[in-house]
C-alpha cells in the first residue's frame, strides 16, 4: 500500500514512526473494541447530520433546507454547476457534488491532463497519464471578497513559511484559484487536494464516535506537529479548530479513483428550482479499506495572523477562558481548543456542554465558565487581578452579540462580568456543578494510564494561556508513546 505524501513525509521526518505506530495501533484498536469492523458510516441520532442527510428529498416538496436552494437568491447567489461541466479554461471537469455551505459548494472534479498529438498517440498519452483529482469550492459571488483574499494570504503564508518543516504537509492548503464572471457577479473559486472526510464524520466509524486511545495517539501527534508549523513557522492562529476543520487523507491509492468512475458512471440526483438544477451532494467513499489515514489542518478563512486578537472566536463549545473574559489572546487559544478537541474524539462526547438549562440551542457563557470552575478548579485570585490590570481589550468595529446588541469588548458581548477582580469570587455560584476532575471524568482511559493522559491533557486546559504548553513541547509528551491499553 503506497502511503500519501503527508503520511510518507511523517514517516520520514517524525520521532514517532508513522507505518508501525499505526499498525500497532490497529492491533490495539481491534484487540480492545472487538468487534470492531470497518464498515460505512452509520446513521446517528442528535448529531450534526452527514452530507448524505441533507441531501434532495423529492418526497418533502415542502423541505427546503436540504440542499442550497433556500439560501439562493438577487443577494446570495451560487455559481451554478453541473455534472462533466468543464471550467478554467478546459482545466477542471465536473464529476459531483460534494457538499455545500451558506456561501459556497464544494465538487469533486478532475484535472484535464493536456495530451499532445492525435489518435493513437492521443490515446497512449491518456493512458499513461495518471489521473488528478481535486476539490473545488465555487464561492457565491457576493462573498466578502476582502475575506477571500484574506484566506488566500494565509494559505500561500502556509506553501512558504517552511516547507522543510514536517508540518507543513499536514496543513490543507490552496493548489490552484481562477474566477468565474457572470452577468450577476464574480465567483472566486478555490482548488484544494480532495480528502476523504471530516474527523467528525471518521470518529463515528468507531463504537461510541470513540477513536480507539492507541490510533488515536498517532493522530494527535501528527495534529500537534502540523499546530507547531502554523505556530512557530507561520505565526498563523488557527481560531477554529473543530472535527469538521480536520479531515483525513485517503487510505489508499485506490479509494478516489473507484468512487469517481462510479459518479462518473451513473445518473447523478437534482432538483430543479427557479435558480437552476441543484444537484445530491455525495461526500461518503464507502468502507474503509484501513486506517492508514492522515489528519490534516484545514479551512484558514477565520486565522488570524497576527501574535495577538482580542476579539469573539472559536467554536462554542471549545471557547477558551481567555476569550470569554476579555483577557486578549495568542496562538495558545488553539490549544486550549485542541485539547478539547483530543477529549472529544477520545471519550464521543464534549468536555464542557454549555447549553442554557431552558433552551438547549443556545449557548450560555455562564453555564460555560461554570462548567470550568466544576473541572479545574476556580482561576486563582492572583490571576484574575493580574489580568484585570492589564485592563480591557476592545475591537473594532462593534459586533452584535446574541442579544443583538453592538459590543466592542467581551465583557459586553459575553454578558460579563463573572468574576470579582478583587476577590476572585464567581459571580454565579448556583450555576456551578458538583466538583469533577480531569481524572474522574476520564472513565474512557484505562486506569494504568490514565494519570498520563490527564497529566497531558492539563497541560492544554489551564486557565492562564501563559501555564499551556506548545505544540512542540506537547508532542513529545509521555502519553503519546503506545504502549497502554484501553479500558
Amino acid at each position: 500500500m503506497r502511503l500519501s505524501k503527508a503520511a510518507s513525509f511523517l514517516l520520514c521526518q517524525s520521532p514517532l514512526s508513522l507505518s508501525p505506530l499505526i499498525r500497532s495501533s490497529n492491533a490495539a484498536a481491534a484487540k480492545a473494541t472487538r468487534p470492531l469492523t470497518l464498515t460505512a458510516l452509520p446513521k446517528r441520532t442528535g448529531q450534526t447530520p452527514f452530507e448524505e442527510e441533507i441531501l434532495l428529498q423529492d418526497d418533502n416538496k415542502d423541505n427546503n433546507n436540504n440542499n442550497e436552494s433556500h439560501l439562493s437568491n438577487k443577494k446570495n447567489v451560487f455559481y451554478p454547476v453541473s455534472p462533466g461541466d468543464v471550467v478554467a479554461e478546459g482545466k477542471y471537469s465536473m464529476i459531483s457534488k460534494l457538499g455545500w455551505g451558506r456561501n459556497s459548494t464544494v465538487w469533486l472534479a478532475e484535472e484535464r491532463g493536456r495530451w499532445p498529438g492525435r489518435g493513437r498517440w492521443r490515446n497512449f498519452w491518456q493512458q499513461k497519464q495518471q489521473q488528478s483529482f481535486v476539490a473545488i469550492k465555487f464561492n457565491n459571488c457576493n462573498v466578502d471578497q476582502d475575506a477571500i483574499r484574506h484566506e488566500l494570504d494565509m494559505h500561500q503564508r502556509l506553501a512558504t513559511a517552511d516547507p522543510t518543516h514536517r508540518g507543513s504537509p499536514l496543513v490543507r492548503r490552496v493548489m490552484d484559484s481562477f474566477e468565474i464572471r457572470t452577468k450577476v457577479g464574480t465567483h472566486l473559486c478555490l482548488v484544494y487536494q480532495p480528502l476523504r472526510e471530516t474527523l467528525g464524520c471518521y470518529q463515528w466509524r468507531f463504537p461510541g464516535g470513540r477513536i480507539p486511545i492507541p490510533l488515536l495517539k498517532v493522530y494527535v501527534h501528527a495534529l500537534l506537529v502540523g499546530l507547531d508549523y502554523l505556530h512557530s513557522k507561520c505565526h498563523i492562529t488557527h481560531t477554529d479548530l473543530k472535527l469538521d476543520n480536520i479531515l483525513v487523507s485517503f487510505e489508499h491509492d485506490s479509494v478516489l479513483p473507484e468512487r469517481a468512475r462510479q459518479l462518473q458512471h451513473s445518473e447523478q440526483m437534482f432538483q430543479e428550482t427557479p435558480y437552476g438544477r441543484v444537484f445530491q451532494s455525495y461526500s461518503d467513499f464507502g468502507p474503509l479499506k484501513s486506517y492508514v489515514s492522515v489528519p490534516m489542518i484545514t479551512d484558514f478563512d477565520q486565522a488570524d495572523d497576527g501574535d495577538f486578537g482580542a476579539y469573539p472566536i472559536q467554536p462554542d463549545v471549545y471557547r477558551a477562558p481567555e476569550v470569554l473574559l476579555g483577557w486578549g489572546w495568542s496562538h495558545s487559544v488553539d490549544i486550549w481548543n485542541f485539547g478539547n478537541l483530543i477529549w472529544t474524539l477520545a471519550s464521543g462526547a464534549d468536555l464542557f456542554q454549555p447549553s442554557h438549562p431552558t433552551a438547549p440551542s443556545t449557548y450560555d457563557p455562564v453555564i460555560h465558565l461554570a462548567q470550568m470552575c466544576s473541572v479545574l478548579g476556580f482561576p486563582s485570585p492572583a490571576l484574575l487581578k493580574q489580568r484585570a490590570q492589564s485592563g480591557a481589550w476592545k475591537w473594532t468595529p462593534a459586533l452584535e452579540n446574541s442579544k443583538g446588541e453592538l459590543c466592542t469588548d467581551a465583557c459586553s458581548f459575553y454578558g460579563g462580568p463573572h468574576f470579582d477582580p478583587s476577590t476572585g469570587e464567581f459571580l454565579h455560584p448556583d450555576a456551578v456543578p458538583s466538583p469533577q476532575s480531569l481524572h474522574d471524568r476520564a472513565t474512557f482511559v484505562g486506569e494504568e494510564e490514565r494519570a498520563s493522559f490527564v497529566d497531558f491533557m492539563s497541560k492544554m486546559l489551564t486557565w492562564d494561556p501563559a501555564a499551556r504548553l506548545g505544540a512542540d513541547d506537547l508532542s513529545h509528551h509521555p502519553w503519546l508513546v503506545l504502549g497502554g491499553r484501553i479500558k
